[in-house]
């Protein structure tokens, strides 16, 4: 699949092969102090930044994952 910018609103995301811009997971009102995870899987290929709004962000990605941008927002 080819995206521009994805916007995600859950705690917990999966995505394989892949090829977007930008992701955006977006804060959860409901569940502001959740880990929010993102699975990136595949031949998934991530050409700007990835950031997790929350700033609980937690990125799982497999060896051939390319992220050519920025990762802001992971949990310390």
């Amino acid at each position: 699949c080819l995206f521009q910018d994805i916007k995600i609103h859950t705690n917990k995301s999966k995505l394989a092969d892949t090829t977007a811009r930008n992701i955006t997971v977006e804060k959860n009102q409901n569940k502001l102090d959740d880990i929010q995870e993102l699975e990136l899987t595949g031949k998934t290929i991530i050409k700007g930044d990835i950031t997790f709004k929350s700033g609980n962000g937690k990125l799982v990605k497999e060896k051939d994952v390319v992220i050519e941008g920025k990762v802001e927002g992971l949990k310390s």
